[in-house]
C-alpha cells in the first residue's frame, strides 16, 4: 500500500480519544481542560475514596493538601464543597501549597461522597514534560493518605496545536509509546516520526502495523508530526 493510500485509510480508522489520567487523586482531563504548554490552566483534583483502616473500613475526607510546584506559576484555588482553600506561601510570594479543610458542621460519618478541589494556574513552557503535585489527603479517623511518587497526581503537558498536521520537536527526554509516554498523544489521531507510526486507537494501530512500522519509542530532541 503507498504511503498515502495508508494516510487516508488511517484517517478514516482514527477516533478522537479522550484521556482520564488514572489514580484515586487524579486530575480531570477532557477537550475543555488540556494542559497546553505556557497557557493557562484550570486544575480539577478528584478524590474518588476516603481513607481505609485495617478493617477495611473507609472514613470521609476531611483535609486535602496539594503542593505546588514552582513552575506552576500565578495560583489561584478555587471555593470547594471544603470551603475556601487556605494558601501558603514562600518567602518570595510564591504559591507553595493549597490547603482544603472541611468545616466541623459537613463533616459525614461515612466515605460516601466524590470529592473535587480546583485550582488555576500558568504551565511552564515546556511541552512533553510532566507535571506533578503532590497531595496528602487526611480523613476523620486521623488516617492520611500521601498521593506521592508513582501516585502523585500528574498533568502530561502538550504542545499548541491546530486541527490537521503538526510539527514538533519533542523534549530532552525519551518517549515510551508503550507506557506513560503514550499520555501525551491521547487525544491525537496519529503520531509519525520517519517511517514510523503510533495512534493510540487499537484500529488505527492494527493498520500501521500491517503496512508500515509501529513508532514504540520517540528519541529525545526528535522531529515529528502529530494529527489531530
Amino acid at each position: 500500500m503507498s504511503r498515502s493510500k495508508l494516510l487516508l485509510a488511517l484517517f478514516t480508522a482514527s477516533t478522537v480519544y479522550t484521556q482520564y489520567v488514572h489514580a484515586h487523586a487524579s486530575f480531570v482531563i477532557n477537550s475543555t481542560s488540556v494542559p497546553y504548554a505556557a497557557k493557562g490552566y484550570l486544575a480539577t483534583l478528584n478524590l474518588g475514596h476516603g481513607c481505609e483502616d485495617s478493617t477495611g473500613k473507609l472514613y470521609d475526607s476531611s483535609t486535602i493538601e496539594v503542593t505546588i510546584p514552582s513552575t506552576f506559576t500565578a495560583v489561584r484555588p478555587m471555593p470547594s464543597t471544603f470551603g475556601k482553600a487556605s494558601v501558603v506561601k514562600d518567602g518570595s510570594g510564591n504559591v507553595t501549597k493549597l490547603i482544603w479543610t472541611k468545616a466541623n458542621a459537613d463533616k459525614l460519618s461515612d466515605d460516601s461522597q466524590l470529592y473535587q478541589v480546583s485550582f488555576k494556574g500558568t504551565l511552564p513552557a515546556t511541552p512533553f514534560s510532566t507535571l506533578g503535585f503532590e497531595t496528602v489527603q487526611t480523613c476523620e479517623n486521623g488516617l492520611s493518605i500521601e498521593w506521592k511518587g508513582t501516585d502523585t497526581p500528574t498533568l502530561y503537558i502538550v504542545p499548541t496545536r491546530t486541527v490537521g498536521w503538526n510539527k514538533y520537536t519533542t523534549s530532552n527526554s525519551v518517549l515510551d509509546l508503550t507506557g506513560t509516554g503514550a499520555k501525551f498523544f491521547s487525544d491525537a489521531a496519529i503520531v509519525w516520526k520517519g517511517k514510523e507510526g503510533y495512534s493510540i486507537n487499537a484500529n488505527t494501530l492494527e493498520l500501521i502495523k500491517k503496512n508500515a512500522t509501529e513508532l514504540k519509542q520517540i528519541p529525545a530532541k526528535s522531529d515529528i508530526w502529530v494529527k489531530y
